[in-house]
């Protein structure tokens, strides 16, 4: 979810934004990290 209510937002965090900065603002705090998480979480091929 992009939009948010502005007093939802952690301290120092800033709001998406829809151009490049806030997009990869979005991707590296939200996406990566839960991506990560859900990564160690899936059993691996062998």
């Amino acid at each position: 979810m992009l939009a948010r209510d502005p007093d939802e937002l952690e301290e120092g965090e800033e709001p998406a934004t829809p151009d490049e900065d806030g997009l990869r603002r979005f991707l590296e705090g939200t996406v990566m990290p839960w991506f990560d998480g859900r990564r160690k979480e899936l059993p691996t091929a062998r």
